[in-house]
């Protein structure tokens, strides 16, 4: 029987790739092609950016107070699952016709610069309008996929969770629904699928938060 642990573990690694199953939507529906190796790629980012968060974290856990780490780490979940929950709402008001699902971040920035535009648009990833996303494109795309990820990796560190689970669970997600949204998009055109995976994403992230602070 699974205990406690392992499952906040596994939970976590869902919460924090449920965001990616509406960018594998977006690819799907407008035909642009994510390979296994691109795909590998963006996984590895989102494992360096998880193992780097959970051992900041597990360092400052060791620092402060277990109580004191813990509920830390339930209020960075707890924020996180805030923005993927207000990246999601604010979707529903910026949603042009005839595009798939979009991953919107506001940033109160002028000018905003190209990797701002692919964490707005994630198809801008495909900088040479081939359909298809190069190693170098895979590389832009696991960066900003990979900021939820540093929060909730941080969050699980300070509740003192390992290092090596988070991050490969992590990976793993990230790899498996990005394939399983690029799949649904080629099958059916599921604009509100995307969005509801992040309002999902959001009550579990909220609800480990909950778990967490008891």
């Amino acid at each position: 029987m699974i205990n406690l642990a392992w499952a906040f573990v596994l939970l976590l690694g869902l919460g924090a790739n449920l965001d990616n199953l509406g960018v594998g939507l977006s690819y799907g529906i407008r035909g642009v092609r994510v390979d296994w190796k691109a795909n590998t790629i963006i996984a590895g980012v989102a494992l360096l950016a998880t193992a780097g968060a959970t051992a900041l974290g597990n360092v400052a856990g060791q620092i402060l107070a277990v109580q004191t780490a813990s509920h830390i780490g339930a209020v960075i979940l707890f924020l996180v699952g805030l923005w993927v929950g207000v990246q999601a709402w604010l979707e529903r008001f910026d949603e042009p016709a005839g595009d798939g699902p979009q991953r919107i971040l506001r940033v109160p920035l002028g000018g905003p610069g190209l990797f701002l535009e692919i964490l707005r648009d994630p198809s801008k990833a495909d900088l040479d309008r081939t359909g298809s996303i190069e190693r170098k494109e895979a590389l832009l795309l696991g960066i900003a996929l990979s900021l939820n990820n540093l929060g909730i990796g941080l969050g699980g560190g300070l509740s003192h969770y390992p290092v090596l689970p988070v991050a490969l669970v992590t990976a793993a997600g990230s790899w498996i629904t990005i394939a399983v949204g690029g799949w649904l998009g080629r099958t059916v055109t599921a604009r509100w699928l995307g969005r509801g995976a992040s309002f999902i994403a959001t009550a579990l992230l909220l609800a480990l938060a909950v778990w967490e602070w008891h």
